[in-house]
């Protein structure tokens, strides 16, 4: 019997994927999307991704219930240092000083997307981290998919330096799918300002061990989502 190499097998496997005539099925936790979706139905869909992809998600109706919920799974994992990466475009509170009434308890920094870090200065504040609190561009019903955007004060570090990765985010920035995040479908991320965009589709894992997935190799071992419903700008 002729022994093949792995590598021979996928190389086979490929070659009939490619030359195959039979049509495959989108896979079942793929859900078509009409372009007349409502927002309940995008929050669904995420939350059934997120699940799949064991990311964590949290929906409260307003950012001051969302917020409390980060500060009682702070105190549940005893978290000892926080960095909160602030999103004045989607969070209604903007500025370092409206969080210490509820981050009082804990050890904390602010990020603020207008702050220059030299590179060096950046990461070894980052890896001192246990959590990192930010914001998004967009998140992708389809997918379960976090969008992150260049311009922000920790570029795309949070989520790979940091072994707790938590998103706030609001209903109106949830898409439906990939092609929906561009400006010519509508949705509002500033591609001159964000030169490049982060997918993130839940904890960072690998298989290149021995085949084993292991978890938090590449980035980090959880990723939370706390989504808010109500409107970003109303207090």
């Amino acid at each position: 019997m002729t022994s093949h190499s792995d590598k021979e097998l996928i190389l086979t496997h490929i070659h009939e994927a490619l030359t195959s005539n039979v049509k495959k099925e989108c896979p079942a936790n793929i859900v078509p999307f009409s372009r007349t979706v409502t927002v309940q139905y995008l929050t669904d869909c995420l939350a059934t991704q997120c699940s799949l992809l064991k990311t964590h998600f949290t929906l409260s109706v307003t950012f001051a219930e969302t917020i409390q919920a980060v500060v009682e799974e702070l105190r549940r994992i005893a978290a000892p240092s926080i960095g909160i990466f602030l999103d004045h475009n989607h969070w209604p509170i903007r500025a370092e000083s409206d969080f210490r009434t509820f981050f009082n308890e804990f050890e904390y920094s602010c990020f603020h997307p207008e702050e220059t870090l030299e590179k060096t200065q950046r990461t070894e504040s980052l890896s001192r981290l246990d959590v990192a609190i930010t914001g998004v561009e967009a998140l992708i019903a389809e997918t379960g998919t976090v969008v992150l955007g260049a311009n922000r004060a920790d570029g795309r570090l949070g989520s790979l330096l940091v072994p707790r990765h938590w998103i706030i985010a609001s209903e109106t920035q949830i898409v439906a799918t990939l092609e929906d995040i561009f400006p010519a479908k509508g949705f509002q991320i500033d591609l001159d300002k964000n030169s490049c965009l982060t997918l993130v589709s839940g904890p960072s894992r690998t298989a290149d061990i021995e085949k084993q997935i292991v978890i938090g190799v590449h980035g980090p071992l959880e990723v939370r989502i706390f989504l808010f419903q109500s409107n970003p700008t109303a207090h």
